[in-house]
């Protein structure tokens, strides 16, 4: 599948797991699960227009300027997500928005081969791991975790699809499960059919975009911008419908 397939793919999970956050009701499990989809494909998109950009510095200016233009929106959407989930919802200790770690993602590839061109791999691993460390520290979504498989999917894009997928296997279910820290600190907030999703469904994003077959689609100028305008306006007009509601 072309990349614009693969950018059309990521919106549509994402919009599922938006609307399941908001609106899911019974079937909020299942469309977590839709939407889990979403957050690799996003990240392989970065590591494959690291490969084809001609201007790192304007690609991660064009990221950051989305990310700030998302963040209130953002905030809006998480305001409303507390209100689903009966919690307060505290506005100077929200996260950063995921284009922010995307950014960051980015940002870690660009070093890794940096550094590793003029030093040595261990050293540009070493550099690759201060973006992610910020992800962590500012508190970006998806962390560190998020920020560094941009360059896992940098790293195995040439191999074949049957090693890329025994490769991912044990990743995500490691990453972001947390099954087992949580069976241990929390019994009593365990919860298997979150783990399945947070488990399983990142592993079906990574799936996807295996089959991507090289090409760049109808993509153009207007359609990037279109995609990266879209997290923003998606987030408000959901926050939006479920503080008339």
């Amino acid at each position: 599948m072309s990349f614009t397939v693969l950018k059309c793919i990521a919106i549509f999970t994402m919009l599922i797991d938006h609307i399941g956050v908001l609106f899911g009701g019974s079937h909020t499990l299942f469309m977590r699960l839709i939407g889990r989809v979403a957050a690799p494909v996003f990240l392989f998109g970065i590591a494959n227009g690291y490969r084809h950009t001609k201007n790192v510095r304007r690609y991660a200016l064009r990221i950051l300027v989305f990310a700030l233009a998302s963040q209130l929106p953002y905030l809006f959407f998480l305001q409303q997500q507390a209100v689903v989930e009966a919690e307060k919802f505290f506005w100077q200790q929200a996260p950063l928005n995921f284009l922010f770690t995307l950014g960051l993602g980015l940002i870690s590839t660009w070093a890794y081969h940096r550094v590793g061109q003029k030093h040595s791999q261990l050293a540009g691993f070493l550099t690759a791991l201060l973006p992610a460390l910020a992800g962590e520290v500012l508190r970006a979504e998806g962390g560190a975790a998020y920020v560094l498989l941009v360059l896992l999917f940098d790293l195995t894009m040439g191999l074949p699809v049957w090693k890329k997928a025994l490769l991912w296997l044990p990743v995500f279910p490691v990453i972001f499960s947390g099954a087992l820290f949580s069976l241990f600190v929390s019994p009593g907030q365990f919860d298997p059919g979150l783990m399945f999703v947070c488990a399983f469904g990142p592993y079906l994003g990574a799936l996807v975009t295996f089959f991507y077959n090289g090409k760049k689609g109808s993509d153009n100028k207007w359609m990037q911008y279109a995609v990266y305008a879209f997290y923003p306006v998606h987030l408000f007009i959901l926050a939006a419908a479920k503080a008339l509601l």
